[in-house]
């Protein structure tokens, strides 16, 4: 059991399991983040958490750190707190780092250093590691907003599908993007939405387009490269900001109105209203024509779709026409979802 701060330990299910030592310690809390929970009989007179987590690439800590923080906190306070996994190398480790970032405000580097200088055998894997670098870009804590934690879910999402080939249940709610036809937000606050082209059916809004930076090109589509999935740093290579965005395809994120059709590993997608066909959906991912690898992909063609944009109303539009300003600065409120960009036409 190694100290890493004042009332905070890391280790593994041996020292979960010494008692004698835990109690020497001041331990009041054990936080078991593992595939089982430790004996009822070693829990006695500990307050005890569980996460239960394989220690694999694939496995979900992110979603975890809010709380396990949290408990960490309070076993600080009350006393000491013991965090461990299997060997303390891996799943634990990633929490106590992921603490460390929260509460001292240090990058991953630096959190990261100060464990390993206590206990240097920490090895968290690579998926753990990925999963701290994206809590350190949404700023040390878990945003359900942040685009790249949406992506996130939706990874895990799709492994879940490839491994199983189908859900069999239902998609949890909030994993899937609001329905702008039946969403109680207004349109103007939301911005642009795309229409289905023959009904004009509002179908997603801008906001749950999944960005991506421009691909390899040509040089992506050899016999084999066209079909094979590529590794997560691939496909998040060049997402910086700054980066080329490649405009020439829609792929989105699952809306409400595809939860029924998406239930499979792959298919089309529909029209809701009209039963048109808007593209197709493969949770396995589908490279981009311009050549970088999406997963999973909810790919809706453009000429399947209109983008509508938000006209300022009449009133504002007067305003501007007779050189007046609302507090200072030209309005921009007060909109309605009437312009509908088709290609490069605007009526």
């Amino acid at each position: 059991m190694t100290y890493i701060l004042e009332g905070l330990y890391l280790g593994g299910m041996e020292d979960a399991s010494d008692t004698e030592q835990l109690r020497r310690k001041g331990v009041t809390h054990i936080l078991t983040v593992d595939w089982r929970p430790i004996s009822r009989e070693r829990r006695a007179g500990f307050e005890c958490q569980f996460v239960s987590a394989l220690d694999t690439a694939d496995a979900d800590l992110l979603s975890h750190f809010s709380e396990c923080i949290g408990f960490i906190e309070d076993g600080r306070k009350e006393g000491g707190v013991l965090v461990h996994c299997q060997a303390g190398q891996s799943r634990s480790a990633a929490v106590v780092v992921a603490y460390i970032m929260k509460t001292m405000s240090l990058s991953l580097t630096e959190a990261f250093s100060l464990v390993s200088r206590q206990r240097p055998q920490i090895l968290p894997n690579s998926g753990f590691m990925e999963q701290l670098r994206l809590f350190e870009l949404m700023g040390n804590k878990v945003d359900p907003d942040n685009e790249f934690y949406r992506r996130h879910r939706l990874r895990r999402l799709a492994a879940m599908m490839q491994g199983a080939s189908s859900l069999g249940t239902a998609i949890e709610t909030d994993v899937l993007s609001a329905d702008p036809a039946v969403s109680g937000s207004s349109e103007s606050e939301a911005g642009a939405v795309y229409k289905c082209r023959k009904c004009r059916r509002p179908l997603f809004r801008e906001g749950v387009i999944m960005r991506h930076p421009q691909g390899r090109g040509r040089e992506a589509f050899t016999w084999q490269g066209s079909t094979v999935r590529v590794s997560y740093e691939e496909e998040t290579e060049g997402m910086e900001e700054g980066s080329t965005p490649c405009t020439g395809t829609l792929f989105t994120e699952p809306v409400k109105w595809m939860e029924q059709s998406i239930l499979t590993l792959e298919g089309k997608l529909i029209c809701p209203k009209c039963q048109a066909k808007l593209g197709s959906f493969n949770w396995a991912g589908e490279r981009c024509p311009c050549g970088r690898w999406i997963t999973p992909s909810f790919h809706i063609l453009n000429g399947k779709v209109d983008k509508c944009l938000p006209r300022i109303a009449p009133q504002i539009l007067q305003r501007r026409r007779l050189g007046e300003r609302e507090d200072g600065i030209l309005g921009e409120g007060s909109m309605d979802m009437t312009t509908v960009v088709t290609g490069q036409s605007t009526t």
